[in-house]
């Protein structure tokens, strides 16, 4: 050391002190950052498969839930984005993060997706809707509701949720700086609620959180309405993960905590975000994978519904969203789906009466159809949707109810009829 001049003793000793502090704040940030606590592990009760047609099986098939152990360093959340005029939730992804593999899932549920709850419009975009707050104005109520309409899709609770309002998803984008993105089309958004007015043409361009909230919220010219809406969202997802990744960093993330813990609905601490944020940057963008529940369009009383393709679904959610050892089976959803022989249900309709009525078949034995609930409030939306259901006309004689047994004696397990196969033959 005779030969440091006391200069360069000067330099070290500056560095040294700057590492040392480095050293402390990363031990201290590591410290601070939390993983998000991981939902209560439970086994679903067994269901049974039930159709709107009895006559069209022999006997239900039941099949047990099975029991279940979580996976290591994998964490699932329920992202939502809500319309600020209508509280309806157009856009519901659940994602799975996997801090192992360096993985994550995202999966769509279109917003008209059908659902089995008891009031009319079965959309899954109007459960957090249709829920009443609290009496100090909070929507819990409405996020407890759509979780459980969500689980029965899913099979399982998600870890954490996060209910994105229009103003916090512009905010967060303008503190990122923007976002490059490959405009597909002429788009042409209005807000009048935010006063937010958009108008681009197609191409590669610069969008601030205004241009970028209008492009993920626009469907009217997409052929595929909101299945369109969709992949544009994943597309433009795709781009905010790409600009991210390839500088290694979020750019003013300590901003982006900031506005998600003050204007978003979460069950996540800054500290859960940070640690999500940090696994998320050690993906790469090759292995980040979004998709949509597989459906099919169908109308019912006037409305349109994206019902579910049961079987191609269930191959989706146990390849990329399921967080446990064992793959969900149909005891652990509860999801109206659509077969030869008519509409069933995985966990037990809790409408049977709409169901039959569209089949023109008495309704199974599940309570008077006089006492079925309504929604609590009649559906809006910012965008034109289709007219509301009208009331069912009263007809002049009340059909026999057929009797049910409560609990059948359980029967040799069948394969499930998907809507692929072949009717059997005269």
């Amino acid at each position: 050391m005779k030969f440091l001049t006391p200069k360069i003793r000067k330099i070290l000793l500056i560095a040294g002190i700057l590492i040392g502090a480095a050293a402390i704040g990363i031990f201290t940030y590591f410290r601070w950052e939390q993983a998000p606590e991981l939902a209560e592990e439970s086994t679903p009760a067994p269901t049974v498969y039930t159709t709107a047609k009895p006559e069209a099986t022999e006997a239900p098939l039941e099949e047990k839930a099975i029991e279940t152990t979580r996976q290591d360093g994998i964490y699932t959340i329920l992202l939502v984005g809500i319309d600020d005029w209508s509280d309806q939730t157009d856009t519901i992804i659940v994602g799975k993060l996997d801090t192992n593999e360096h993985t994550m899932n995202f999966v769509s549920i279109p917003r008209d997706t059908l659902v089995n709850v008891p009031w009319d419009t079965k959309k899954i975009n109007g459960v957090f809707y249709g829920a009443e707050r609290g009496e100090d104005g909070s929507c819990q109520k409405g996020i407890d509701a759509l979780k459980e309409q969500v689980k029965g899709i899913v099979g399982f609770e998600v870890d954490s949720y996060a209910f994105i309002s229009i103003k916090s998803f512009v905010d967060v984008i303008d503190a990122m700086g923007g976002v490059d993105f490959d405009v597909p089309c002429y788009i042409q958004y209005i807000d009048q609620t935010n006063n937010y007015w958009v108008f681009l043409g197609p191409g590669y361009q610069h969008l601030d959180g205004v241009s970028a909230m209008g492009v993920v919220r626009f469907r009217e010219t997409y052929l595929t309405g909101d299945l369109g809406r969709i992949e544009v969202q994943h597309d433009f997802l795709k781009a905010v993960a790409e600009q991210c990744l390839s500088i290694g960093n979020i750019p003013n993330i300590k901003e982006i905590i900031s506005i998600i813990e003050s204007e978003t609905e979460t069950d996540l601490t800054n500290a859960n975000v940070a640690f999500l944020l940090r696994q998320a940057l050690m993906c790469k963008s090759e292995d980040i994978k979004f998709m949509t529940v597989p459906c099919s369009n169908q109308f019912l009383n006037e409305l349109s519904y994206a019902v579910i393709s049961l079987d191609d679904w269930m191959a989706m959610l146990n390849e990329y969203i399921n967080p446990f050892t064992e793959p969900m089976t149909y005891g652990n959803v509860n999801i109206v789906f659509k077969n030869y022989f008519g509409y069933g249900c995985t966990g037990g309709f809790t409408d049977p009466a709409f169901f039959a009525m569209l089949m023109n078949t008495p309704a199974p034995d599940a309570g008077s159809s006089s006492e079925k609930n309504t929604q609590p409030k009649q559906e809006q939306s910012g965008e034109p949707d289709a007219p509301d259901i009208p009331d069912e006309p009263e007809q002049p004689q009340e059909p026999v109810v057929p009797d049910v047994p409560s609990e059948p004696e359980p029967q040799p397990a069948a394969d499930i009829p998907t809507e692929n196969e072949n009717p059997p033959e005269s």
